[in-house]
């Protein structure tokens, strides 16, 4: 019987003889080794290489769940392919993606590493659930490697200020310095703002589509003078991402896309201290003050009801949470903190 493993001196006498018992073992089970070897091989072919499943996992999945999937394949394929993207999905074991983390966290980026562990993790979840070309997930019930805390950071007064009046003189693009405001205006996410477009505002209103809304409902948000201000006249996107020049003669042109979110942090890293957050609790506040539509006040509430395992965990929260949302409706209402009185 041959087994097609090679011969001499590719194949030592006593390993052919080793292979040839573990053959004969089967056969006696009735396995037909060359048969089961030839299976081996035709599930091999069918097993795709990381790159390609890492393309393939960003189009049929990433695209249709995930709102930021921009980040989940700019992660992988910056961290994931350039390591791994030759090799097939099956070879890849717990200990690859080990090292892979340790290489992230060592270049001082450990919220990174728990990102790409995530997204890793999720794709093979989706290999193994989804595709079938995995039947064991490697790295099931494995934890992320650092530990994150929950931001309780918000600006004060003095920042606030501070943050405005400097603000135009850091170094970004002027798109970038009027979405920074406007996300303090409107008390909106960043990833909102920075992909508004002219379509979604009607008069005094924006509205968010489902589609860009995290809770999936349209959400509608009044704009104030210093809003429509900051948006001004410009059609299509808003803060529209500037048109690569190879890109300038395409036929038909080019539509345009908005800046990301990430073009907008790493402006925020480099000029300021403080990431800016959204406020949900100073928004239902000064909407309540302002007199704006339930309908507005209850969208704002849908947000901080996410709130609610975290406060069940540390019944301090709300009250931190409120004095500081408190704090920032009154500063922007021109009030004394603490008080009803507004100033002059």
């Amino acid at each position: 019987m041959r087994l097609g493993d090679g011969g001499y001196p590719d194949v030592t006498l006593k390993n052919a003889r080793e292979m040839f018992d573990i053959a004969k073992v089967k056969v006696k089970n009735g396995i037909d080794p060359l048969l089961e070897k030839d299976t081996a091989k035709t599930e091999r072919k069918r097993t795709p290489f990381v790159a390609d499943f890492v393309d393939d996992f960003i189009e049929k999945y990433a695209k249709e769940h995930n709102r930021g999937w921009q980040e989940i394949e700019r992660a992988l394929k910056a961290e994931i392919v350039p390591k791994w993207g030759k090799r097939k999905l099956t070879d890849i074991k717990r200990s690859d993606l080990v090292l892979v983390l340790d290489d992230i966290k060592e270049r001082g980026a450990p919220v990174m590493a728990n990102r790409v562990m995530a997204y890793t993790r999720k794709m093979f979840s989706w290999a193994v659930s989804e595709r079938a070309v995995l039947d064991v997930h490697p790295f099931l019930m494995m934890k992320r490697p650092n530990k994150e805390e929950a931001r309780e950071r918000s600006l004060s007064k003095t920042e606030i200020k501070a943050f405005w009046e400097n603000l135009d003189d850091c170094k970004m693009s002027d798109q970038i310095k009027r979405a920074l405001k406007l996300i303090l205006v409107t008390a909106q996410r960043p990833g909102e703002v920075i992909g508004m477009h002219r379509d979604e505002i009607d008069g005094d209103w924006w509205e968010i589509p489902t589609a860009r809304s995290k809770n999936k409902l349209v959400h509608r948000v009044f704009l104030t003078a210093t809003a429509k201000q900051l948006i001004g006249d410009a059609k299509g996107y808003i803060f529209e991402s500037p048109i690569h020049p190879a890109n300038l003669f395409e036929s038909p042109p080019n539509p345009g896309k908005p800046y990301e979110v990430r073009t907008m942090t790493h402006d925020i890293k480099q000029n300021l201290p403080h990431t800016p957050d959204s406020k949900e609790l100073t928004s239902s506040m000064l909407c309540g003050v302002a007199g704006i539509s339930n309908q507005t006040i209850d969208l704002a509430a849908s947000y901080i009801n996410g709130w609610l395992n975290i406060i069940k965990q540390d019944r301090k929260m709300i009250v931190i949470a409120a004095a500081q949302a408190q704090k920032a409706a009154d500063h922007i209402l021109g009030r004394k903190f603490g008080t009803e009185e507004e100033s002059e």
